[in-house]
């Protein structure tokens, strides 16, 4: 059987849980295992987060912790210490933002994001840039409600979701919208009967990445 460990670079023990279990019903075939990162911030929403994040990747999954596992799934929309951890570690790494844009891609030329939180616009133009989707991405989108407070005020989010996937569709035609983040992924469903674009969750793109990356069924 498959072993593989999802990784939170969140210090959110919850959203971990969370993230297994979904993991688990959609990789029926693999053994799933959760570790969420031991310091850090509870919701990454900045660069300086984003960047302690990468550095508690890189140290907490040395070689010697994964080397019982078939595949790493780091599971947040940043790819936090991505490349770093490909050069100290043999198994095979899937991230969240490099799989879910490729997967964007096998549905069109162009592609474009929302996401929570107003600092995530030009961190993940960096990601889109690096990795040779800079054309590709035609717009980012941010709503100001992220993590907790995203899920709280659960039907304004879900407005603010709607509308800058609205305007998307308004200026750029009926593209693949990207829905970004851990935090959101809860709201695809509900968002997805709303708009008239297809709407895609990066959590589930990253699953169906490993799914076809690990020969799990899905």
């Amino acid at each position: 059987m498959t072993r593989i460990l999802v990784f939170n670079p969140n210090t959110n023990d919850s959203i971990t849980e969370e993230l297994v279990r979904s993991a688990c019903a959609a990789l029926p075939g693999a053994h799933i295992d959760g570790l969420t990162a031991p310091s850090g911030a509870r919701y990454i929403a900045c660069a300086e987060t984003l960047n302690r994040a990468a550095e508690v990747t890189v140290t907490t999954l040395t070689a010697e912790r994964v080397r019982h596992y078939d595949r790493i799934v780091l599971a947040c929309f940043g790819d936090p210490g991505l490349m770093s951890l490909r050069r100290r570690i043999a198994t095979p790494v899937t991230a969240m933002a490099e799989s879910s844009m490729a997967f964007c891609l096998t549905h069109g030329e162009r592609f474009a994001i929302v996401t929570g939180g107003q600092a995530w616009s030009p961190l993940i133009r960096d990601l889109a840039d690096g990795s040779g989707y800079e054309k590709s991405l035609v717009d980012i989108r941010t709503i100001d409600r992220f993590g907790e407070e995203a899920r709280t005020n659960r039907e304004e989010t879900l407005r603010a979701l709607e509308t800058a996937v609205r305007d998307i569709a308004e200026r750029h035609g009926p593209i693949p919208v990207l829905l970004g983040g851990t935090g959101l992924a809860p709201f695809h469903s509900s968002l997805a009967e709303r708009v008239d674009v297809p709407v895609f969750c990066s959590w589930q793109s990253t699953l169906h990445a490993v799914s076809i990356a690990s020969d799990c069924k899905q």
